[in-house]
C-alpha cells in the first residue's frame, strides 16, 4: 500500500514542522500553494526549500497546483462545494503534473505542503484525493 502525505503549517514552528516529516520519514515534500510566500518565518519558498536541504528532504514547488484567489473567494462566498468544484475543474487541466507527481509517490515519501493545519478548509485535501484516482494500487493519505 502506498501512502501520501499531505500537511499544513498553520500554528506550527518550523522546528515541530520538520520534526513531523522526519518522523514519517518524508523525502519529497511538494509545496502545492499557489504562492509559495509566508509571513511565517522559515515558510516562504527559499528559506524552507534551504532548510529542506539540510534535512535531507527534496523541495519541489507546484504552484499550478494551488487554489488562485477567485477559488479560494469561492469557499467564503458561495461555499465549499462550488470551491470543491471549481477546484477540480483547474486540475482537470493539470493531469501531467498529477502524473508527475503520482510517479513520485510510488517511489518515494511525499508530502503535499499548504497553509492550513484543517485538511478540511484546504485544496490540498482535494489534490490528495485526485491521486486515488490515478492509483491502481490502495493509496492511504494521512494528514498531518
Amino acid at each position: 500500500m502506498r501512502i501520501l502525505y499531505t500537511i499544513g503549517y498553520q500554528g506550527r514552528t518550523i522546528e515541530n514542522f520538520f520534526q513531523a516529516l522526519e518522523e514519517r520519514s518524508i523525502r519529497t515534500l511538494v509545496d502545492v500553494r499557489f504562492s509559495p510566500a509566508s509571513r511565517k518565518p522559515g515558510f516562504s519558498r527559499e528559506p524552507l526549500s534551504k532548510m529542506c536541504a539540510r534535512n535531507g528532504i527534496s523541495y519541489l514547488t507546484a504552484p499550478e497546483l494551488g487554489a488562485p484567489r477567485e477559488i479560494r473567494n469561492l469557499s467564503a462566498g458561495a461555499g465549499r462545494e462550488a470551491f470543491s468544484a471549481a477546484y477540480r475543474l483547474r486540475l482537470g487541466a493539470y493531469k501531467n503534473n498529477l502524473n508527475l507527481i503520482y510517479s513520485w509517490i510510488k517511489h518515494t515519501t511525499v508530502c503535499l505542503l499548504c497553509f492550513e493545519r484543517d485538511p478540511g478548509q484546504c485544496h490540498r485535501s482535494l489534490l490528495a484525493e485526485s491521486f486515488k484516482n490515478l492509483s491502481s494500487d490502495e493509496l492511504k493519505i494521512i494528514h498531518l
